[in-house]
């Protein structure tokens, strides 16, 4: 799934989902793959690696499991992240 500008996933969604710009993921997503986007805000189940260029946030009741890949990584409390971060690298 791929968005233009920014986007927002609502539902279960299992692959990968980019966007040039903002990229949600809403309380009742579940995302289980690879996410790319400038900006990634988190506020659903994420199970994948996440990359972006300038910033994620994880608000709760997020759960995050995976890899991110950024600069500017923001841990709400009452948020989950299992994983480990890594700095930022080109987006293929």
């Amino acid at each position: 799934m791929q968005f233009e500008g920014s986007g927002q996933v609502s539902g279960g969604f299992r692959g990968k989902v980019s966007s040039q710009d903002v990229l949600v993921v809403g309380d009742r997503a579940r995302v289980f793959g690879r996410i790319e986007a400038d900006v990634v805000v988190i506020f659903g189940h994420v199970e994948g690696d996440v990359f972006a260029s300038q910033r994620v946030a994880i608000h709760r009741p997020a759960i995050v499991r995976g890899t991110i890949h950024t600069s500017d990584l923001q841990v709400e409390q009452g948020a989950v992240f299992d994983g480990k971060t890594k700095p930022p690298q080109r987006m293929n």
